[in-house]
């Protein structure tokens, strides 16, 4: 199962979206209507319900069950606000916003969801942005000798022409033919030219900002690169590039 996606890295992230309810379980937000992909959400029963009536939902389930695979280490703390008897189910408003929450994260840690995932169109240079459907084939995770989970969502929004066979491209994509591989934290820390690969990704990508090439991709806040997505390389590449275990 891809571990990617754009936004987040399970229950610490969820956290961050904030609380507009005191009453509301931590890292899910309190609301009278949530909307998944522009339709109601709705609490489709996985198993009994709590003493409110409101039982777990599919969606809290499914991304219960990639956590066991992807991030076990989060399973415990998940289970006790999307479990079948978490604090998610104890009142209908948050549980329909809880429901709306697994089903993004879900999307994006466990199906390698891009940008289209929130509304948003793919940047030109993204993988899906380049050859829509293509699986990430960067391995991204909290583990020891893997890219940081948010390093990996930058790489796949920004990054796609080294994740594509120059083949497959077409002939609205320029040739790129100094690829590096960016797929491995052992790709990063690889000698290149004298130098090491990330090392060469901060002087392209962060300082001469000429990588995702402007003339082509998308031009945003930093060259091709979002403001947030050029505070987040900067900091990891001024870090050394830390591997996911490490990685705050």
């Amino acid at each position: 199962m891809p571990s990617t996606a754009t936004l987040g890295v399970g229950l610490a992230a969820l956290a961050a979206l904030g609380c507009a309810d005191a009453n509301a379980p931590s890292g899910f937000e309190d609301s009278s209507t949530s909307t998944t992909s522009g339709s109601s959400v709705t609490s489709a029963t996985t198993s009994g319900a709590t003493d409110t009536g409101v039982a777990q939902t599919a969606a809290c389930a499914e991304y219960l069950a990639c956590l066991d695979e992807i991030a076990p280490d989060e399973v415990a703390a998940a289970q006790a606000e999307i479990g079948p008897s978490g604090s998610c189910w104890q009142a209908a408003a948050v549980a329909a916003n809880c429901d709306a929450e697994c089903a993004l994260f879900f999307s994006q840690r466990c199906e390698g969801g891009s940008s289209s995932d929130t509304g948003e169109p793919p940047l030109k240079c993204s993988i899906e942005g380049l050859l829509p459907g293509t699986p990430s084939p960067i391995d991204a995770g909290d583990g020891v000798g893997q890219l940081p989970i948010e390093i990996g969502d930058v790489l796949e929004r920004n990054c796609g022409c080294h994740y594509i066979d120059a083949n497959d491209l077409g002939r609205t994509v320029p040739a790129y033919k100094g690829a590096l591989p960016l797929a491995t934290w052992q790709d990063f820390h690889s000698p290149f030219l004298g130098t090491l690969i990330y090392l060469r990704v901060e002087q392209r990508a962060v300082i001469q900002l000429s990588m995702p090439p402007v003339f082509f991709c998308d031009s945003l806040a930093f060259g091709s690169l979002s403001a947030a997505d050029h505070a987040l390389l900067e900091a990891w590449l001024a870090a050394d590039a830390p591997d996911g275990a490490s990685w705050p």
